[in-house]
């Protein structure tokens, strides 16, 4: 059987883990003592992808799939880059599927709305034309409270 932990000297959770292969799904699995897991990590630091090995030089990539049941991340997470910029193109990566964001100017003027970002990708925002100064970022997902980010454009 193998086990998800967040902290596995402290007193977390434990939760039994599947194994989907194609369209298979492994509850049983039969990795030895000799077997090593690794996490790669996404770009926000939540849900990694398993590698596992063995010492026979064996590799397995276990990449996460999106939950069957149709549940999203507890809280909606994004990720801005380069931030202050001192171009006109930012990097944002979100967490979740079907998030749309805003622009907002230091004063509150809607300036871009309703931008459809991609989940766990580097979603590329073009400033050309803004004036250098401070923005509203909000991202709005369903079902989600919508959160709002900072970014400082410089000239």
């Amino acid at each position: 059987m193998l086990y998800s932990s967040e902290d596995i000297l402290g007193a977390g959770n434990v939760l039994p883990v599947s194994v989907q292969l194609e369209n298979r799904i492994f509850d049983q699995t039969r990795f030895g003592r000799n077997t090593w897991i690794g996490l790669v990590p996404s770009l926000l630091g939540e849900k990694p992808d398993l590698i596992i090995g063995n010492r026979a030089g064996g590799l397995e990539y276990l990449e996460r799939i999106p939950n069957p049941n149709g549940e999203t991340s507890v809280t909606l997470k994004a990720l801005i880059f380069p931030n202050p910029s001192q171009d006109h193109h930012v990097q944002i990566v979100v967490n979740q599927a079907e998030v749309r964001l805003s622009v907002y100017d230091s004063n509150g003027r809607l300036l871009t709305s309703q931008l459809p970002l991609r989940e766990n990708e580097q979603n590329e925002l073009n400033l050309w034309g803004y004036s250098p100064g401070l923005y509203f970022l909000e991202f709005q997902a369903p079902n989600q409270q919508p959160l709002y980010k900072k970014l400082w454009l410089g000239p």
